[in-house]
């Protein structure tokens, strides 16, 4: 769990920063586009201007034929187009590579920018040059700035690894110390109420004796066994959250777990009048501790039982899915409702707190639950409607997976 919270704080961090460097190089990527096309034009301009200074008259019309033949003799090879238009704007000449034969100024068809400088009332002198300048600076700085984000990225993931470790300190102590004092409560509840169900079993034998019936005796048995159940939960939900748990993993055979506590359960099931049912399950092998995965099986089926009204069905069912064996425990009782089905996993929640306690609950059952198969690297979903029925589904990894995860 801290470690899925370390790594989410990490994530966080890594997001909020990469977010204001993309923001930072959207705004520079806008900057830089300006001032390129700026340049741009103001070079288009000046050499416009320049080359129109060379334009000579003959019989009326412009022309560059001598400005041509002494860029010739320097032998350079041009990289923009000039273009001489007419005064009706009729394209007269061409020096240097194939343009755009439109008397525009502008970025042109996303490929040259154009300008052009009027030649009084006797026509134009149009300039145009590739996109590559402008192009090749964008693509240099996008590229730059996307290696630099890849090395920021993983500079500040690292950072704030570290950082969000430092950042938990505190919860880790907080949760170490409630679970230490969890298990300490757990272990102190165990003797007092052994105490008070041996004195119980010790008085009403007397007054058995004696011909003395009482309603508070059953009363308070059943107060003791709640608190029995009490103890016994927070001992192993401190146990099962504690990740220096070794749990004494062997070969399991989930169809015989998950038979023997229907076994057991039965009778619990008829005294409320709740019919149990089970499907042929399919022999699957899992990796696991026996009594935590009874445990969890258990929990999930007296739940359905507790919230079962007589009359009700539950039907417990399994089968194998990919490397995963599913099983899935469906009852018709109350169901839960959709704002409370995010918590049901919590520690000491209730759905109806009144409700709850009336039932024997301690609001400990599914947080165990949830404990046992995280434990084995399993999941746990659960669909309901309120007043149609809830339907748990537990899966987890079969043991041949977890043979090719030991192998590789």
């Amino acid at each position: 769990m801290l470690t899925n919270l370390r790594a989410q704080l990490t994530c966080w961090f890594v997001a909020l920063v990469m977010l204001v460097y993309v923001g930072d190089s959207i705004f520079a990527l806008f900057i830089l586009d300006y001032q390129t096309k700026s340049e741009i034009y103001q070079d288009l301009t000046r050499q416009s201007q320049e080359i129109a200074a060379a334009v000579e008259m003959i019989d009326g019309t412009p022309t560059l034929s001598n400005w041509a033949a002494m860029e010739q003799k320097r032998n350079l090879k041009p990289d923009a187009t000039v273009q001489v238009f007419d005064r009706n704007k009729h394209l007269l000449e061409r020096y240097g590579p194939i343009g755009i034969g439109n008397l525009q100024s502008g970025f042109l068809r996303h490929k040259v920018f154009s300008t052009y400088t009027a030649l009084a009332s006797d026509g134009y002198v149009q300039v145009q040059v590739p996109s590559k300048r402008h192009d090749d600076r964008i693509y240099d700085f996008e590229v730059g700035k996307l290696i630099r984000g890849l090395f920021i990225a993983i500079a500040i993931g690292i950072c704030g690894w570290l950082y969000s470790g430092k950042a938990i300190e505190p919860v880790v102590r907080s949760l170490r110390t409630l679970r230490t004092f969890v298990a300490d409560a757990g272990h102190e509840l165990r003797t007092p109420v052994s105490l008070i169900e041996g004195s119980l079993e010790t008085l009403e034998a007397e007054l058995l004796e004696h011909g003395i019936s009482t309603d508070v005796l059953p009363i308070m048995s059943r107060a003791s066994e709640r608190l029995k159940n009490l103890s016994t939960n927070m001992l192993l939900l401190a146990r099962m959250e504690n990740p220096e748990l070794e749990l004494r993993k062997v070969q399991l055979d989930a169809k015989e777990i998950v038979g023997n506590v229907v076994a057991e359960l039965a009778e619990q099931a008829d005294h409320r009048h709740v019919e149990l049912r089970i499907n042929a399950l399919p022999s699957a092998s899992v990796f696991g501790d026996k009594d935590s995965i009874s445990r969890m099986f258990s929990n999930v089926i007296e739940n359905a039982i507790r919230y079962t009204p007589e009359g009700g069905t539950i039907l417990v069912d399994s089968w194998r899915q990919d490397a995963c064996v599913c099983v899935s425990v469906a009852d018709n009782g109350i169901g839960i409702p959709p704002e409370s089905l995010p918590h049901i996993f919590d520690r000491f929640y209730r759905v109806e707190k009144a409700r709850s306690r009336d039932a024997g609950g301690s609001g400990l059952g599914l947080a165990i639950v949830k404990a046992i198969v995280d434990a084995h690297g399993g999941e746990i979903t659960v669909e309901s409607n309120v007043g149609k029925g809830s339907k748990f589904l537990i899966s987890l990894p079969l043991m041949s997976s977890k043979v090719a995860l030991a192998g590789a």
